[in-house]
């Protein structure tokens, strides 16, 4: 399929108008029913007006496009690259975005996106080779005497009439998936956040120091629950991966 430089335009163009922010740009670059996908469970969105109201919702992030292709045939054409996003404290979360694209009163546009981040080993030490693979890390917390309500009522917040802002702050700080358990043992109960990042280690600090109003209360409100200030966080040793299984890893062949 022949390649599509008038294309290739159009969609270093649309990346140019995510990092000026210009919505009106994005969203015209959409058919009414375009289907975006990106690297997030929730994230699964048809339509532009419930992808205007996305775009609203989410603070804006510088990203860099490493390199781009497109082809087209008749009506029709496909992009493909890898991006950077790149955090506030200078890291970068690499991505690969694909779309389709059709040709509407001669204008290309978007019929659907998605992006995704590759996955590696999770044995690699935390900083190593960063971007390339996927931290995997496990946070435990013994939780106050006669807090565990109150914990639940946290993490109910989060799921619910948080959601949104959560979602936001796990993007701009690099998290890309995060599970919290609550873990009864015989020497108390015990709350355990399970994280991945691109880097996990730049992730802590972006959030240590955030002053961004959700960030400060989800601060305030594990402290309530665990007695841990994560503005000033105590030395922690965080527990070792000992085994790591993951269908979705391809092994290289012997």
């Amino acid at each position: 399929m022949p390649r599509s430089v008038e294309l290739e335009r159009f969609a270093r163009e649309h990346f140019q108008a995510y990092r000026e922010r210009d919505l009106a740009h994005l969203i015209g670059d959409c058919t009414h029913d375009i289907l975006a996908i990106g690297t997030d469970e929730p994230d699964w969105i048809e339509g532009r007006a419930e992808l205007e109201r996305v775009l609203r919702s989410e603070p804006g992030m510088e990203i860099e496009v490493d390199d781009l292709t497109a082809q087209s045939e008749g009506a029709l054409g496909w992009i493909a690259g890898h991006v950077r996003y790149i955090l506030q404290d200078g890291g970068a979360i690499h991505a690969r975005l694909t779309a389709v694209a059709r040709r509407e009163n001669g204008q290309w546009r978007l019929v659907q996106s998605h992006a995704s981040i590759g996955r590696y080993s999770a044995r690699r030490p935390l900083g190593e080779t960063k971007g390339e693979a996927m931290d995997e890390v496990c946070l435990v917390a013994p939780l106050l005497s006669d807090k565990t309500e109150a914990a639940r009522a946290f993490m109910r917040e989060l799921d619910g009439p948080r959601r949104d802002e959560y979602s936001a702050s796990e993007r701009r700080i690099g998290i890309s998936k995060e599970i919290w358990f609550l873990a009864p043992t015989q020497a108390g109960e015990l709350l355990i956040g399970y994280m991945e990042s691109s880097d996990f280690e730049s992730a802590l600090a972006a959030f240590v120091t955030s002053n961004d109003r959700f960030d400060l209360w989800f601060k305030q409100r594990f402290a309530e629950v665990t007695g841990i200030d994560l503005n000033h966080p105590p030395q922690m040793r965080l527990p070792e991966v000992l085994s790591s299984y993951d269908s979705r890893i391809s092994m290289p062949t012997p």
